[in-house]
């Protein structure tokens, strides 16, 4: 169909040779081809800012933050949708340029989450919230759930949830499984209280939602076994911390893969398996967020029994707001 398409184009019409070239990045991020993605995306920006279309440039830019996302490439990805939120400042919420702005301030807050700059990552959350409260409550009842349950802010984070499951419902149940992962924060909030009844109530949830989304089932279980963790359970996280199956490359897992490694050998090593050390191996080796180079660095202390590892481990968590687990 691409190639069709790109038979009839005019070759004068920059915003449709734009939208091929958009149309060809994301079948690269489905079948996990990064670097042609990210050429194709580089293409498209360069070619759209010759177009009057602040539309076609919002999602040329959401292909290149994409592409630098699924490289690792978190710092990019921030600049990319930073630069999308600006474009979109001037344009009015409503309609389809609604769920433009918000999808953008979502994909900044979640580059800033994985590049570590969680404070700031909080206050997009809030000029999210803003734009949603009355179109979307079951999406405002969990956005900054995840940053709230990293800066330790857990009181805060299950009163901004409170009714999101009726909210939902109300709603009919629209799709809502990029939250899944979310979700799954406000379980492991219960579970490392002890409330063990609302933390399978809320990984329940967290499940349905993400209806066995590949992409992010892996990271919804994986922050539900932080509360394994607490409790020394870790027949169970490591349960949970199963690395998915990767059937077109990194990406299928999101970016959970890196964070997912790291808590998996850390559970190892804490667990005394030496199977640890191949398990970080694996993790060291991968780009990583900021938060999963920090838990990588943590695991590493407990393999190699070295307390200063873990004091630096202890201090990159410190610097971004993220409370030692």
């Amino acid at each position: 169909m691409l190639e069709r398409a790109r038979e009839l184009a005019d070759p004068s019409d920059d915003g449709l040779r734009a939208q091929l070239l958009l149309d060809e990045a994301w079948i690269m991020w489905r079948y996990d081809r990064p670097e042609r993605m990210a050429a194709t995306a580089a293409k498209a920006v360069e070619l759209t800012r010759t177009v009057d279309d602040p539309e076609l440039l919002s999602s040329a830019l959401d292909a290149a933050a994409a592409a630098a996302w699924v490289q690792g490439r978190y710092d990019d990805a921030v600049s990319h949708s930073r630069e999308r939120v600006e474009l979109l400042d001037s344009a009015e919420a409503a309609g389809y340029m609604a769920f433009e702005r918000s999808d953008a301030f979502s994909m900044l807050t979640d580059a800033l989450i994985r590049a570590g700059a969680l404070r700031e990552a909080a206050g997009w959350v809030e000029r999210n919230v803003a734009e949603l409260a009355d179109s979307a409550p079951h999406v405002v009842g969990v956005l900054g759930l995840q940053v709230l349950y990293m800066l330790g802010e857990w009181d805060d984070a299950l009163e901004r949830s409170t009714g999101v499951r009726s909210a939902w419902i109300e709603a009919g149940r629209p799709p809502f499984t990029f939250f899944a992962p979310a979700i799954a924060c406000g379980a492991a909030i219960h579970g490392i209280r002890g409330e063990r009844s609302s933390e399978r109530a809320w990984f329940e949830f967290a499940l349905l939602i993400g209806e066995d989304n590949p992409f992010q089932v892996p990271g919804a279980r994986m922050w539900a076994a932080d509360a394994a963790l607490h409790r020394g359970d870790l027949e169970r996280a490591l349960e949970l911390l199963e690395p998915p199956v990767i059937e077109h490359g990194a990406q299928t897992s999101s970016g959970w893969q890196e964070l997912i490694l790291a808590k998996r050998a850390e559970a190892l090593a804490l667990a005394g398996d030496p199977g640890a050390e191949a398990v970080l191996t694996r993790a060291l080796a991968r780009p990583g967020d900021a938060h999963a180079r920090a838990v990588a660095e943590r695991a590493q202390g407990l393999v190699e029994g070295d307390d200063r590892l873990l004091a630096q481990a202890a201090d990159r968590l410190a610097v971004t707001g993220q409370i030692p687990e």
